[in-house]
């Protein structure tokens, strides 16, 4: 799954993740936070190709965004899940507004959104 949507599998902490799994026991999708400094940062989070467009992505979500209770949430993700992440309360940063601790992050990964996906990349935050 990771490897099908060209995600960095680096930073991937199994003791971290949240795992949607359908009936039959297939995973259909995760996602982990990680706490830093002074927000929580969503990572990695994916749903299998096969089972978009069933609310499994929103469900995900909703319950990460539970599980980081009151703490800022920031998401580094590409241009086009925009939308996704906006109808749940994210908004987009400027460059100004990111963190430093993301910054080496963001500037990396601009480049290579731009290669893997063809996409800009964006950080989002929800402010519980």
């Amino acid at each position: 799954m990771i490897l099908k949507e060209s995600m960095n599998p680096l930073g991937l902490v199994p003791e971290r993740f949240t795992v949607a799994v359908s009936p039959a026991g297939n995973v259909l999708g995760f996602g982990q936070l990680e706490q830093k400094d002074s927000y929580i940062e969503l990572r990695s989070m994916i749903v299998d190709l096969s089972a978009r467009g069933q609310g499994i992505g929103k469900a995900l979500l909703k319950e990460l965004l539970n599980k980081a209770g009151t703490s800022d949430v920031l998401i580094t993700t590409i241009g086009s899940r925009m939308r996704f992440y906006q109808s749940e309360g994210f908004q987009r940063l400027g460059l100004k507004e990111v963190p430093r601790s993301l910054l080496f992050e963001v500037m990396a990964g601009t480049v290579v959104a731009r290669i893997a996906a063809g996409d800009e990349l964006v950080v989002m935050r929800r402010t519980a």
